[in-house]
């Protein structure tokens, strides 16, 4: 089940970066110096209208999480996960040329208060 939620979450994150509108997205493609941040911008919105998923920066990484979603208590084993973690990082990938994955570091389905998913080794927390 988890490769297909994943699967699903990268059409759901591919499909959530085609629905920037189209003046940002101008804007985006005219600015390669300042894309970084722009793109990490257009992807926290992204994440957050579609996912409800928060990114935020610590340090060098990336984080993303989640408290609560209907999806996540449908599926109390944490299954779900990999569908947000996925999507998360199709828009990363998008929108910031992200190359890697996101580690679940944290997830509901454990016990866990919250899913986290952040790029780069796990720390600890």
């Amino acid at each position: 089940a988890g490769l297909v939620y994943a699967e699903a979450g990268r059409r759901a994150g591919s499909m959530a970066a085609a629905e920037v509108s189209g003046v940002m997205w101008l804007l985006w493609r005219a600015l390669p110096l300042g894309r970084g941040a722009m793109g990490l911008a257009l992807a926290r919105r992204a994440a957050a209208r579609v996912f409800t998923v928060r990114l935020a920066r610590e340090g060098e990484a990336l984080v993303a999480s989640m408290e609560d979603t209907l999806a996540i208590r449908a599926t109390p084993e944490g299954a779900a996960c990999a569908f947000f973690g996925s999507g998360t990082a199709e828009l990363l990938r998008t929108f910031t040329g992200f190359d890697g994955a996101l580690l679940h570091v944290s997830c509901r389905g454990r016990g866990d208060t919250d899913c986290r998913w952040r790029t780069g080794p796990p720390t600890e927390e």
